[in-house]
């Protein structure tokens, strides 16, 4: 399964790697993607979102879970 996390206090490439580093020592994911740039964290595993935001936040991180329904429910398409 897939789990997407916003990171907003992840500034710099230091903090990538650590990230990273974190993300290595957490049982369950297969793999992981850390983008900088946009702050975003994409764990792929059989792990629960709540394992992984645990393991981010000891690593002194505030991941933020995005549900990937976060992105397409609620919102209105207007056809004219």
């Amino acid at each position: 399964m897939d789990h997407l996390f916003f990171v907003p206090d992840m500034t710099c490439n230091h903090c990538k790697l650590n990230i990273e580093k974190a993300l290595k020592t957490i049982e369950g994911i297969e793999e992981f993607q850390v983008d900088l740039e946009n702050k975003l964290v994409k764990v792929k595993g059989n792990i629960s979102p709540e394992s992984i935001k645990e393991g981010l936040e000891k690593a002194g991180y505030t991941p933020i879970f995005k549900d990937k329904r976060e992105t397409t429910e609620g919102k209105i398409c207007r056809y004219e």
